[in-house]
């Protein structure tokens, strides 16, 4: 995530709790880890980083709909139809 680079830390914090609120809102995420601020990541105070983790493929509830237009990698997903 990144910001204004005026934007206060209390602000970068509540931005950032929104984004990861927005991930775990997903079912098939296990868990979120937030950072934020300057690291040896994170250049700035104005940056962020999430860390996602998945749920087993298994007890996942979303399935592809779509393809990406052109993987960058992998196999392609040629019998599905294009995200839009």
């Amino acid at each position: 995530t990144e910001a204004s680079a005026d934007v206060s830390f209390p602000k970068m914090m509540d931005l950032q709790r929104a984004a990861a609120e927005v991930a775990m809102s997903d079912p098939d995420v296990a868990s979120v880890a937030s950072f934020i601020g300057s690291d040896g990541t994170n250049a700035t105070t104005n940056s962020g980083r999430l860390s996602i983790t998945l749920k087993p493929i298994a007890d996942r509830k979303a399935t592809l709909a779509c393809s990406p237009p052109s993987p960058p990698y992998g196999r392609s997903r040629a019998s599905e139809p294009p995200c839009p």
